[in-house]
């Protein structure tokens, strides 16, 4: 639902935006604008996904202030499943490898 409703939304308001644009500033100034509209896009996307990711390791670090002991059993839990998941990503593929 989210991704119908901004394939309708973006066109629209990025038309509206380009249209108060060249009202304002005329029609280089809305070409201009409606050029760089992708650009900015992408941008406020990356930040926003940035964002995201210091927030979360920000969390974590309050986390890791606050309880210490927690935060070490989470780290070497992580560590024993990724380690199982080598694991079992190995033995998957050695079959294939053997067979090739």
């Amino acid at each position: 639902m989210r991704f119908l409703a901004s394939v309708v939304a973006f066109p629209l308001f990025w038309a509206l935006e380009t249209w108060m644009v060249g009202r304002l500033t005329g029609a280089t100034g809305a070409a201009v604008f409606a050029l760089s509209l992708p650009l900015t896009g992408l941008l406020a996307y990356r930040y926003l996904v940035g964002a995201g990711r210091l927030r979360s390791r920000l969390r974590f670090g309050v986390l890791a202030f606050t309880r210490e002991q927690d935060v070490r059993c989470l780290v070497a839990e992580r560590e024993a499943i990724i380690a199982e998941l080598e694991r079992a990503q190995a033995d998957y593929l050695a079959p294939k490898e053997r067979s090739l």
